[in-house]
């Protein structure tokens, strides 16, 4: 084999050739590539064109060679062209060797310089990418590479795809080489520059110009050349990959003429599924905007969840679902099929299309028509060929699969070529076909892996999910993409292609592809068939068939069979057997099961003997029959002859194996041999139904077997257990069953489907509950169980109280609990947000003491197995006097410290119990608290630290610090603590001074709860006049409109203030009660004062008044007629606006009997005006009547009829009216649960077919709903149903509705009405909505578009990003005018949009137009998935190389490594030989690292580090570096610390990434973290060990043996780091 440096540089071959022609003296002629010889020959060749020795192209050059002087040969050296030979006029007959047309060989003495040696090659193709090298005549100093694309072949015509200002001036580049790009192929020499500009046709390299070559040298007997024949071998390869990439469904579609419809015909490119992550970056900051005045009304909205509905915890959400929850979307093929990812898993279900996909590959680039793998040899093969032969390395494997294909021998040079040149595609589909010993998989695996790793080929593998999770995956998540679904667009054009072919008519296929494609959208029934393209193919070929269509899996797998062959016997006979006979698939049908049920038994690679088979039919026929086993070889020979030469089910392999054409019929065929035998089949679930490589032949047997089998079976299968992790897939797998099965009786699905409701609801486990819920939520598709799953819907969509469930303050007034309360309360603990938690754990305090019920549920709760952050609030439910503490102790001492939650409770239980605990160790745990369980740190710290020193230190500290630094505690918590505990301290007085004196005071958290504190506490005098006189000197807007102003202006009683309020008063038009309520308060005596309030009340409009309506009784003094007659004239006033409410409260408080007399029935006769806005009278009205008067029976009819049904009054309800009927309505509605999973139901909602009327009616509920994100996904999925049914009156006005829902913060509001607008297009006319103050609303919503979104927010804006962005982002201009609001949608497109859409085309021209302005991390990985923008990428990799941002620097390190890691510019840039410490080029050190670069250097830096104990900065680049450098032993023991210790989820964000890196390389370090694996008893590290070793890919074989001895610990908690939230280990090992 000739040996080529990979390292391949032509430029030094490139030479300069001048001539003396007629004696002109030497003169430039043209280019020429100098082709080495071997070491031992004396000579070397130059190629060249003839043509540039003659003059005219007329005349040959033998006819000119005598007016030839001398030849001049030049090379370059040392940056210019010099001589390196000179052919004289004696020699120059004997130099030179004309071949062809145009093809010139120059011999020429041999020198010791070396050249770089290389192949003539015949792969010169269509589309094919080159480069061509040479001299150009205006520049002959320099050698001139252009990028090239050969457009056609017939004529070599090649288009220069390099600029070029001039074609003149490329004149000398004739006799150039044109080369494979990076190869050390050369494809001929260029000939003549074509008419059209900028191309030029090329002395191409075929056999027929190789064989003239190889004549002329060996009549010369000059050496000969080396030449591969690329074009010839993968034609040969083509022929025998074509024959065997037969596909089932090349036959499902059989046309007229009776021809099959190939892959490459039916093929239609699939997308992938991608997840979106912010793994770096930090919470996101609100955009800039003024303090805006506090909303007054607030102080008077009754319930308490609306008053804490706060930004804060959307902020805290919208952070949570960012760190732990990935988003999913689109993207297409090209984004992960390129040469820069060394390794990769396709992951797809039955029919998705994986393996076609690598057939397609496999042709595509044989034939040269993909560019992707340019120049890689592509070798397919079933990867159980490779698990067979796992003792073998790669190269021998693949020698051999060639050799067994009959491809060695004519190949084989090539062959060799692709693996010195490291151009080998490794292609193995299929991994969860091998069904024998997953360590075998596992082997095989890894030799690949090694070799990718090691630059020697790339590879790509297939498999089903189940096949991935049987072998313990060695592949990192960074390797595996799952196929996604066809699109409905997708669908259109396999419709488009199936017409096409079946009709072969062009004039009617458009017609009637248009009108299949708008039949089978209307077809509901086989939605999810429809996403699948095999599925599809089938439901396509049966209407064009005139056939009915299937509507599940089974009749269109049977459809498949009859398809083979019943409908096309004529068609399938062989005729080289000339063999009359056909298999009879009715009647022998058994026969292709028994043969399934035998490869799955007995041969693990799914291949047979064929004579073994052959003798396994005949046996089982004769078995069947007696005397007919003639008849019976008959058949047996029927069905091999048919099927291994026809389009059947059955394939002959390589050494006379057989084996299904494809896993799914074999599947199909077993599942259905297995349910004609009830006996049959429970042999076979009882034995393998933990065979998770089984799994779609148990899923098909129970589809198929009748409903009177149904329930024995299943009742077989529902009690099996295999004892270890496969449970969990067991448990799963029973429920895909029920969801999947439309011929079990409905009783019987109903009662079992039951279990998993239950489980989903009761079970504390996030992961559990989410994946059990996706299964569950497929039964939507399944008509028996669809109402079922709706109804259950229904109990969480919507739910009312999300951050105050007033069920629970109602279940604190009673005296005992029903055990439906119980369950009530306890499934809040467990699946409430945490407001909610504490709530229910107050009430659980409050009766578990006299409960024993009660205490057995929750200690049930308090163990190891229950979700850290649930039980962190059963431990705080058990903090109370009354019970055993020692038994409650030994309960909560088993629970490991999970979270920040349980850390917290614990402690607080050590507290409780009396034991010490110092206030450094509180502190540090109180400065990590997340914002929804603040105030239970201030209640910590003010009842057991109340007069801690230590703790009012760092109080101080925090409450002066300009902004919050790390492991400080909050200012709101140490504002509380210090006016609660410490408010007359002189440093607190001075502190309390100094925050005054700021423009916004106290504006942390919630000012009017700081000042309710104040006003509560004795304070000193000191205090007093320091509050006062700057409470006299405010600014008036913000004495008149805060809501605190009311608290502050009570607090201070100064005649100054007096003054200001009374004139406030006279200004004021509203909110009144803000200035009265102080004067009320200091001058109730006053005569002036009263005097001006009653002048209020008798001549101000009632619609102003009645703000303090409810100081009427003091206004009056005590006068019961004017208090009467003005109370009176408020309640029956027509005004609906008036503030009734506050009148009633007045009205009842002091003339309650009268009040009943008077008013109530004519209140609940709808006689009094009130107004029902979330905002409105009506409610305190309705409040103040059940809270007085509830024993009334027409206050119970009133609720029982109108109010039965809605949550406005339930905690009310449930006090007022315990035990009844109405009171437990209250309790079935409106269930609390993770809001991750109901923002999943209404995704799964979105994305079915058609919205039944139920479902409508539980999404027009949105005004119920109390979480902002689950709301918003509410209205918009609301509104698509309605744009798709045509109602676009009704989206309409649901926009305006939407602004009667108090449970949305303003921006939300206006953020869903832009999307509205957005959806339907219609921009123009929303740019013209104005907001009260007159201002456009659209400023106000672009304002805060990506702050806080919810995910159908995110996905409208998304959706629409062509729109928005077409026309040079006309339609995005409307409605944003700043460049930097239009750079933010340019950052969240990048994120999310396909990166070849058509807005991703304008998201590159912006960003070329724009390079200064990036600085943005996704817009990087943006550009690197576009793939054809590495100038521009590396462009903004430089910019950006000394960030200071996490994001931005993970994203640089993942970027270089994989696009950059060679290239010199970078490499300068990252040299650190002079590198002083510097934090500002800080990044440079980490880039190192990840690219394991300049090693040395960085074990000095990271020992002056160490040394001189150099403090580094809480961000990815100094994590990155600390966890590349430090030793193994360093490794373990710092991830001990945080698993156990720190328990930081932004640290954890910081280091999965290096930590991974780190283990790839490094073996020793994967070595110690499985030690300590082997050894350690702490579950929290057995989760993190093994989720980063497993996320990694390492230690795969070890970690699978491990898993199999973890059964006794399975059910605990800890810490999975790569997806950064507490997990159960069952679910972290599947």
């Amino acid at each position: 084999m000739f040996v080529m440096d990979s390292g391949f540089d032509i430029r030094s071959n490139c030479v300069k050739i001048k001539a003396d022609i007629k004696g002109r003296g030497l003169q430039f002629r043209g280019s020429g590539v100098l082709y080495p010889l071997g070491g031992d020959e004396e000579y070397d060749y130059i190629f060249t064109a003839q043509h540039i020795f003659k003059d005219t192209r007329r005349k040959k050059l033998n006819d000119v060679l005598d007016k030839i002087g001398s030849i001049e040969i030049e090379v370059f050296e040392d940056g210019r062209f010099v001589t390196y030979k000179t052919i004289t006029k004696d020699t120059i007959s004997n130099s030179l060797l004309p071949i062809g047309e145009d093809f010139l060989i120059i011999k020429i003495d041999k020198s010791k310089k070396y050249f770089t040696p290389f192949l003539l090659a015949d792969d010169l193709i269509e589309e094919k990418s080159m480069q061509l090298y040479g001299v150009s005549g205006e520049a002959q100093d320099i050698i001139t590479r252009l990028d090239c694309k050969c457009v056609d072949s017939k004529v070599d015509l090649v288009n220069i795809t390099s600029h070029v200002d001039n074609m003149d001036s490329l004149h000398g580049m004739s006799g150039g080489g044109v080369f494979a790009q990076n190869q050390p192929l050369m494809y001929g020499v260029l000939w003549k520059y074509a008419a059209t500009e900028g191309e030029f046709h090329n002395v191409k390299i075929t056999q027929a110009l190789e064989e003239k070559i190889k004549s002329q040298l060996t009549r010369r007997k000059w050496k000969s050349l080396n030449f591969i024949n690329i074009t010839q071998c993968k034609q040969a390869m083509n022929v025998v990959y074509d024959s065997l990439f037969r596909d089932v469904n090349d036959s499902i579609l059989v046309n007229r003429n009776n021809t099959r419809f190939p892959l490459e015909a039916r093929f239609v490119m699939p997308d992938f599924i991608d997840e979106v992550q912010n793994l770096y970056s930090d919470d996101q900051i609100k955009p800039e905007e003024k303090p805006i005045l506090h909303d007054p009304t607030n102080i008077y909205k009754k319930y308490s969840d609306i008053q804490e509905y706060s930004e804060q915890y959307l902020k805290e959400f919208y952070s949570q679902l960012n760190k732990t929850s990935n988003r999913e979307i689109r993207i297409s093929a090209s984004t992960i099929l390129n040469p820069s990812r060394s390794i990769l898993l396709i992951v797809g279900g039955p029919g998705s299309g994986k393996s076609s996909l690598l057939k397609y590959l496999t042709l595509q680039l044989l034939k040269g028509k993909m560019d992707i793998y340019d120049g890689y040899l592509p070798v397919w093969m079933p990867f159980s060929y490779m698990a067979r032969n796992c003792d073998s390395d790669i190269k021998s494997i693949i020698r051999n699969w060639f050799q067994e294909s009959k491809l060695w021998e004519k190949n084989s040079y090539y062959v060799e070529y692709a693996f010195e040149q490291q151009k080998i595609l490794l292609i193995a589909d299929g991994i969860d076909e091998w069904g024998d010993e997953s360590l075998q998989a596992d082997r095989i695996i890894r030799k690949v892996k090694a070799e990718t790793e090691a630059g020697n080929l790339l590879a790509i593998f297939s498999s089903r999910e189940y096949g991935i999770a049987n072998i313990n995956s060695p592949f990192s998540t960074s390797d595996t993409y799952t196929i996604a679904p066809l699109s409905a667009l997708q669908q259109d054009e396999l419709v488009k292609k199936c017409v096409k072919h079946y009709n072969g008519l062009v004039r009617n296929t458009k017609r009637t592809a248009e009108f299949l494609s708008a039949k089978l959208r209307l077809l509901h029934d086989v939605d999810r068939m429809k996403e699948n393209p095999m599925l599809l193919t089938i439901l396509i070929g049966q209407y064009l068939q005139g056939n009915e269509l299937p509507h599940n899996n089974i009749a269109a797998m049977d459809c498949i069979m009859e398809q083979l062959f019943i409908k096309h016997q004529q068609s399938r006979k062989y005729q080289a057997y000339d063999y009359s006979g056909s298999f009879d698939y009715t009647s022998n049908k058994m026969m292709l099961g028994v043969l399934s049920k035998e490869m799955f038994d007995y041969y693990n690679d799914g291949c047979m003997d064929k004579t073994q088979a052959e003798i396994l039919l005949n046996q089982y026929l004769n078995s069947q029959t007696s005397g007919q086993e003639l008849k019976n070889a008959h058949i047996v020979d029927d069905l091999f002859r048919h099927d291994t030469h026809q389009l059947g089910i059955i394939e002959e392999r390589i050494g006379s194996r057989i084996s299904f054409i494809n896993r799914q019929l074999q599947e199909f065929m077993a599942a259905k041999y297995l349910s004609v035998d009830i006996d049959r089949a429970k042999a076979f679930i009882q034995d393998n139904v933990s065979n998770i490589g089984l799994h779609q032949v148990i899923l098909f047997l129970f589809e198929m077997i009748p409903a009177s089998t149904f329930v024995g079976l299943y009742n077989i299968l529902k009690p099996i257990k295999a004892n270890d992790y496969r449970d969990y897939y067991l448990y799963k797998l029973k429920l895909e069953i029920l969801v999947r099965s439309v011929k079990a009786p409905k009783y019987f699905l109903l009662e079992e489907v039951e279990e998993y409701i239950h489980k989903i609801e009761w079970d504390s486990d996030y992961d559990t509950k989410h994946q059990l819920l996706e299964i569950l939520l497929d039964g939507l598709y399944n008509s028996l169980l669809r109402n079922r799953i709706e109804n259950f819907l229904s109990r969480y969509i919507p739910s009312a109280h999300i951050y105050h469930d007033t069920r629970l303050s109602g279940l604190m007034q009673v005296t005992d609990l029903t055990e439906e309360e119980r369950q009530f309360i306890v499934l809040t603990v467990i699946n409430g947000d945490v407001n909610n938690k504490i709530l229910a754990s107050e009430v659980i305090r409050k009766h578990i003491t006299n409960d024993e019920k009660l205490l057995e549920i929750i200690n049930s709760y308090l163990t190891s197995s229950t979700l850290p952050e649930v039980v962190a609030f059963f431990i705080r439910s058990v903090i109370v006097d009354g019970i055993d503490v020692d038994k409650e102790n030994e309960l909560v001492q088993k629970v490991v410290t999970g979270d920040i939650y349980t850390h917290f409770y614990q402690i607080e239980f050590s507290l409780f119990k009396g034991e010490s605990v110092s206030p450094d160790e509180i502190l540090e745990l109180v400065s990590e608290l997340p914002f929804s369980i603040q105030e239970e740190a201030n209640r910590l710290l003010q009842q057991y630290f109340p007069d801690d020193d230590v703790v009012m230190q760092k109080a101080l500290i925090s409450v002066s610090a300009p902004d919050r630094e790390r492991s400080s505690i909050s200012k709101d918590i140490a504002w509380k603590y210090l006016l609660t505990c410490w408010i007359n301290h002189p440093n607190v007085i001075k502190a309390i001074k100094i925050e005054l004196n700021n423009k916004y005071p106290f504006s942390i958290g919630n000012k009017y709860d700081l000042w309710k504190i104040i006003q509560r506490q004795k304070i000193s005098p000191d205090l007093l006049q320091t509050i006062t006189e700057w409470a006299v000197n405010r600014d008036k807007d913000h004495f008149k409109w805060d809501a605190e102003s009311l608290i502050i202006n009570t607090i201070v009683n100064d005649s100054r203030i007096k003054v200001k309020l009374l004139e406030a008063l006279e200004e004021m038009k509203s909110y009144q009660h803000i200035v009265v309520h102080p004067l009320i308060k200091n001058w109730i005596q006053d005569a002036d004062v009263i005097e001006k309030l009653q002048r209020c009340l008798d001549e101000m409009p009632l619609n102003q008044s009645s703000w303090i309506s409810g100081y009427t009784y003091e206004i009056y003094q005590g006068n019961d007629e004017r208090i009467k007659a003005y109370l009176d004239k408020c309640i029956n006033d027509a005004d609906k606006g008036i503030m009734k409410n506050l009148a009633v409260s007045v009205y009842i408080e002091h003339y309650k009997e009268e009040f009943e007399e008077k008013y109530i029935p004519r209140i609940l006769n709808g006689e009094i005006p009130m107004s029902d806005h979330i905002l409105g009278s009506k409610w305190g009205i309705l409040e103040a009547i059940i809270q007085n008067y509830s024993e009334r029976q027409d206050v119970k009819e009133f609720l029982h009829n109108y109010y039965s049904e809605d949550y406005k009054f339930a905690g009310l309800i449930i006090a007022k009216y315990h035990s009844s009927e109405l009171a437990s309505r209250m309790l079935r509605k409106w269930f609390h649960m993770d809001t991750r999973l109901r923002l999943m139901m209404i995704h799964k909602i979105s994305n079915l077919p058609s919205i039944d009327e139920y479902l409508e009616g539980v999404l027009h509920l949105f005004k119920q709903e109390g979480n902002a994100y689950v709301l918003c996904d509410m209205v918009l999925c609301l509104v698509g149903h309605l744009k798709r049914t045509g109602r676009d009156s009704d989206a309409f006005k649901v926009a305006e509705e939407v602004f009667n829902t108090a449970q949305l913060t303003t921006e939300c509001t206006y953020k869903i009405r832009f999307c509205i607008y957005l959806m339907y297009h219609k921009l123009d006319e929303y740019v013209q909505l104005n907001l009260s103050t007159g201002s456009k609303e659209y400023e106000f919503a672009q304002t805060h578009i990506f702050y806080n979104d919810s995910p159908y927010i995110e996905k409208t804006i998304v959706d629409e990003a062509d729109y928005l962005l077409a026309d040079d982002m006309a339609n995005l201009k409307k409605i944003v005018k700043e460049d930097k609001r239009i750079y933010l949608y340019i950052v969240f497109f990048s994120k999310y949009i396909n990166p070849t859409s058509d807005a991703a085309r304008i998201i590159v021209k912006y960003l070329n137009e724009n390079k200064d302005k990036i600085d943005d991390a996704n817009i990087l990985l943006f550009l690197m998935k576009v793939g054809n923008q590495k100038q521009l990428l590396k462009e903004l990799a430089i910019a950006n190389i000394d960030t200071k941002n996490s994001e931005m620097s993970a994203t640089l390190a993942q970027i270089i490594v994989t696009e950059f890691n060679n290239d010199e510019e970078i490499k300068q840039l990252l040299k650190l030989e002079d590198w002083k410490w510097n934090y500002d080029s800080f990044n440079r050190i980490s880039i190192n690292c990840s690219l394991n670069t300049n090693v040395e250097r960085l074990k000095e830096i990271y020992n002056e580090a160490r040394d001189n104990k150099y403090e580094l900065t809480y961000y990815y680049a100094s994590y990155n570096f600390i966890f590349s450098m430090m030793d193994e032993n360093k490794i373990v023991e710092k991830l001990k610390y945080y698993l156990t210790q720190l328990q930081d989820t932004f640290v954890y964000r910081m280091i999965v990434a290096p930590l991974t890196v780190r283990l790839k390389r490094d073996k020793a370090t994967a070595d110690k973290l499985y030690e300590e694996l082997l050894q350690t008893e702490d579950p929290r590290i057995r989760a993190g060990f093994y989720s980063i070793l497993s996320s990694a890919g390492v230690k795969s074989t070890e970690l699978r043996d491990w898993r199999e001895h973890q059964y006794q610990h399975l059910d605990e908690y800890g810490h999975d780091i790569v997806l950064n939230r507490d997990r159960k280990l069952i679910v972290i090992v599947q």
